[in-house]
């Protein structure tokens, strides 16, 4: 729960704008299961992914151990988060995109 700066994209992205958003980035997990996803650039492609995840959901799939994002029509299927502790370091792995997040948690947005 709460909000998550992105500090650093892990990986190459292959594509500048995407990068520039994820690293302007917070995701924020509310406590009653409300999700979402700013970026402080404002790109065509990152605006779509925000778009994508407006008025979407979280929860915890424990089998998987990751964070489901989405709602109940599409079964929670927006996005997938896998979170690692490595390091000292959070990590967030979008695994539908193979997108790897170093994350911090911070109090406000």
């Amino acid at each position: 729960m709460g909000n998550w700066k992105v500090v650093k994209v892990l990986n190459e992205l292959g594509n500048k704008d995407l990068t520039k958003g994820f690293n302007s980035s917070i995701f924020k997990f509310d406590k009653n299961f409300n999700f979402a996803l700013k970026s402080s650039d404002k790109n065509p492609l990152f605006s779509q992914i925000e778009s994508m995840t407006k008025n979407s959901k979280w929860k915890i799939d424990p089998q998987k151990n990751r964070v489901k994002i989405g709602n109940k029509n599409d079964n929670y299927t927006t996005m997938f988060i896998e979170v690692e502790r490595k390091n000292e370091k959070t990590i967030f792995h979008l695994t539908e995109s193979n997108i790897n997040l170093e994350v911090e948690k911070i109090e406000k947005n």
